[in-house]
């Protein structure tokens, strides 16, 4: 693209990997042309290399807060143009596999059926799934930044307490405790508790499995097997009769 205009038509349309901009062009220059690619959502993410004339450490810290990721200055060598070019590929790949794999995950964990939650070692949330919200009772939007605590009666924290403190991978929650929804409501769970290592920091994920319904039809079911014993020893009886 010979101009700023230009540069920004073909950017938005061919999506390219990477934009090599020069500061000095006729009409808008560079530092304006790098704002505006950065204002478009077609092409925000695109790097950007200024490679200027202009030396002063002013014009690069400019064109950094501008959203570039690199400044070379002229009169530059080829082979260290050559291997920005492939650093910042390479970062731009990287990226792109780091987002189709958060994706994915996204992808997953929305589908789960179970309820999905993590938390860090605070006990904050930074993870809660469309089947959580529906457990608990709650949007995700409220409980991202609260308390697993609030999630939980106290025996299931003084569980779940004495866990955060041993060096253990998982954790078997079995029947017999009790999760908390939204307005307080005790239910029957069963749950996983597993640790693993975020950025050298810990990051717990809990599965949880509403057993309320569950324990719930096994009474009923009981109660109806009780009661056709019950006309089944009244009949007997009255044939016998």
């Amino acid at each position: 693209a010979e101009d700023g205009e230009s540069a920004l038509e073909r950017a938005a349309y061919a999506r390219p990997d990477l934009i090599l901009l020069d500061v000095m062009m006729p009409g808008i220059d560079g530092f304006e042309t790098c704002r505006r690619l950065k204002e478009q959502p077609e092409t925000r993410d695109i790097p950007v290399i200024f490679m200027s004339a202009l030396s002063d450490t002013v014009d690069k810290v400019k064109g950094l807060r501008l959203g570039a990721v690199d400044y070379v200055t002229k009169p530059f060598q080829h082979e260290e143009v050559l291997a920005r070019i492939h650093t910042h590929l390479t970062l731009q790949q990287l990226k792109r596999d780091v987002a189709e794999r958060e994706a994915r995950l996204a992808a997953i964990l929305a589908g789960a059926m179970d309820p999905i939650v993590a938390f860090d070692a605070d006990g904050r949330i930074s993870l809660f799934n469309p089947a959580a919200e529906k457990v608990f009772r709650q949007p995700a939007a409220n409980m991202i930044g609260e308390k697993i605590e609030s999630l939980l009666s106290d025996p299931l924290c003084q569980l779940i307490r004495d866990y955060l403190q041993r060096d253990e991978p998982a954790l078997w929650i079995p029947e017999g405790l009790e999760a908390r929804r939204s307005a307080g409501e005790l239910f029957a769970a069963e749950a996983t508790l597993s640790r693993t290592l975020l950025a050298e920091q810990p990051l717990y994920t809990m599965i949880v499995r509403d057993i309320q319904a569950r324990k719930e039809a096994e009474l009923a079911f009981n109660r109806l097997h009780g009661l056709n014993l019950y006309l089944r020893d009244e009949i007997e009886a009255e044939h016998d009769f």
